[in-house]
């Protein structure tokens, strides 16, 4: 009787201490996270931060290292999933903090709404190796409002003949929208696959095209005519016929003299999803 009598006491106590503590709001939360976040920081025992946002395609994951924007999951991916691999991949010590990923968030937010063509941020591709390293990297100059397709890229990443490991290196990029893999189309020109879904992929596209030069793209359609002339070309030596490749996609397709939208380096589409594309 005793001990039941004890228990009982013992549980009212604990109710009682619960009632007198007070429940932190969100905002003191967030106060309490920012601290933590920034002590861990300036003790350099923080190397992944991470948080969410809202976007009109769902929720989207951002993580970034000390290097830059390491990761961009999409609202179709599993984001548990995701901070599980980058604890396994880049290092558990992580924490969810806005210090590192306001800015891409702001820069997101202005992108959705029209008012950027370009990201600001540094960029962390120690997610990806090799080929893929080297298609991700031209992809970056890949510009608003224009599309390149899987061949020219590979080209420009230097090997012509891998326009299949040019479509890995897309489907499997970490940091998709900010490393713009949505621009990136199949031969025929029609808009082939994308983690976020082809609806996505075309509104993207739809989106971003509104702001097109027709004499861009007009120029852009030449270059890939080039590039695929010189992948066709009838040299006999295999090799040298690739280094034209190599080098027409190189010196059109990244050329960084012609001008903001030019730099990109690709062709509008004829057409995707049964849609012809009208720059504006």
């Amino acid at each position: 009787m005793n001990t039941e009598t004890t228990g009982t006491t013992d549980q009212q106590l604990i109710a009682q201490l619960e009632r007198s503590i007070p429940t932190p709001t969100t905002d003191e939360l967030d106060t309490l996270r920012a601290g933590l976040a920034a002590d861990a920081e300036r003790e350099g025992v923080l190397d992944v931060a991470y948080r969410s946002m809202d976007s009109p395609y769902g929720s989207l994951l951002l993580a970034a290292t000390e290097k830059g924007l390491v990761r961009v999951g999409l609202a179709s991916e599993d984001h548990d999933a995701i901070l599980d691999g980058l604890a396994e991949t880049v290092s558990p010590r992580m924490l969810r903090s806005g210090r590192r990923t306001d800015p891409i968030v702001r820069q997101l937010d202005e992108y959705f709404s029209g008012d950027r063509r370009r990201f600001d941020v540094e960029l962390d591709l120690h997610l990806v190796r090799g080929f893929r390293h080297d298609v991700l990297t031209h992809l970056v100059d890949v510009g608003y409002g224009t599309t390149v397709s899987y061949a020219v890229l590979a080209a420009a990443s230097g090997n012509p003949r891998a326009v299949r490991a040019a479509g890995s290196a897309c489907s499997h990029n970490p940091i998709p929208l900010v490393v713009p893999c949505h621009r990136v189309v199949r031969s025929d020109g029609s808009v082939g696959n994308y983690a976020g879904g082809s609806e996505m992929k075309v509104s993207l596209l739809a989106m971003e095209s509104g702001s097109a030069d027709l004499a861009t793209a007009r120029h852009w359609r030449r270059v890939r005519g080039r590039v695929t002339e010189a992948r066709r070309r009838g040299d006999r030596a295999r090799g040298r016929r690739d280094r034209r490749a190599v080098h027409v996609a190189r010196s059109h397709l990244f050329s960084r003299d012609r001008g903001d939208e030019a730099r990109c380096g690709a062709v509008l589409p004829g057409r995707w999803s049964g849609h012809r594309q009208r720059p504006a």
